[in-house]
């Protein structure tokens, strides 16, 4: 069973990471206040429900998400091309071959 907390309790707890990429991760508060505690108590009773990571990473399959891609040339060198991609991925150095190969592998699912 879930623990029962109260509003301050479900404000202190600790961030929890993604399991994923480790960016903190937003919970979703469930409220389970029963009508006669509320009476008795005037505090409301929450549990953590789903939550998210903000990347979009996948914690079943442990992929990250690729949101978003930005490429080019260093230095306006045709020759040698960066890569970045939202996952976290960052490549300097590459050819045409290498960045079309990363393009395709962080490319949307």
């Amino acid at each position: 069973m879930a623990e029962i907390l109260t509003a301050t309790e479900f404000a202190n707890l600790p961030p929890m990471p993604c399991p994923v990429c480790g960016s903190p991760v937003d919970r979703d508060r469930i409220d389970v206040t029963s009508r006669a505690h509320h009476e008795r108590t005037g505090e409301r009773q929450y549990i953590v429900g789903m939550w998210s990571c903000p990347r979009g990473c996948n914690p079943v399959t442990g992929e990250r998400a690729h949101l978003n891609q930005e490429f080019g040339s260093d230095f306006g060198n045709d020759v040698d091309y960066w890569f970045r991609c939202s996952c976290g991925v960052e490549e300097h150095g590459l050819n045409w071959v290498a960045l079309r190969e990363l393009m395709v592998k962080h490319g949307p699912a």
